[in-house]
């Protein structure tokens, strides 16, 4: 005979598989997530995620100079534009300048040291920084965000509140919004 206790489980999966809406719940799905969740933990990482220490790590060295170019932007005006990085403005194009100088500062500083008080040699450094490390750096960050989904972002935040009533849950519902082929595959 069937033990009490599993008797129980197979009547409680029966009611739930019979629920039906946005919180109806199987009881062996969360279980399978989490399942897929243990299985890859630790052997399968992001494709994206060297790209996105290298953008980090540039990032911390320059973000410090962003001000300067909050500045370059508040002193640029689109009319001041003749075409693309010719500034008529003066301000705007000191403020730039004082921008790739931060930057050079933060990404090659021995570089800076060597320039000493030599204002020609300083440029020099900061227009090769601008145009082999920070434009690059710049572009680098397009790409890396071109394929943002916020729809897809938006419905995996409303997922996290199935963190706090359970971890299984959270993944299944993660699975479900962000690959609901793969994940019905599994199931």
């Amino acid at each position: 005979p069937t033990p009490p206790l599993s008797m129980a489980a197979a009547a409680a999966a029966a009611a739930a598989a019979k629920i039906q809406g946005r919180y109806a719940l199987h009881p062996l799905l969360p279980g399978a997530a989490q399942s897929i969740v243990e299985a890859c933990t630790g052997r399968l990482h992001p494709s994206w995620t060297g790209q996105a220490q290298k953008l980090f790590g540039t990032w911390e060295k320059i973000g410090f100079c962003m001000p300067r170019y909050a500045n370059f932007l508040a002193k640029t005006n689109k009319k001041d534009l003749k075409r693309a990085h010719v500034f008529m403005n003066e301000g705007a194009q000191a403020a730039l300048g004082e921008f790739y100088l931060c930057c050079a500062l933060r990404l090659r500083p021995d570089e800076v040291d060597a320039a000493g008080q030599d204002a020609e040699k300083l440029m020099a450094l900061a227009n090769e920084v601008a145009t082999k490390e920070v434009e690059p750096f710049f572009q680098e960050c397009r790409e890396f965000v071109a394929n943002y989904d916020e729809v897809l972002h938006k419905d995996l935040d409303n997922t996290t509140v199935w963190r706090e009533v359970e971890d299984a849950l959270f993944w299944h519902h993660s699975f479900e919004v962000a690959a609901p082929k793969a994940y019905a595959a599994v199931r």
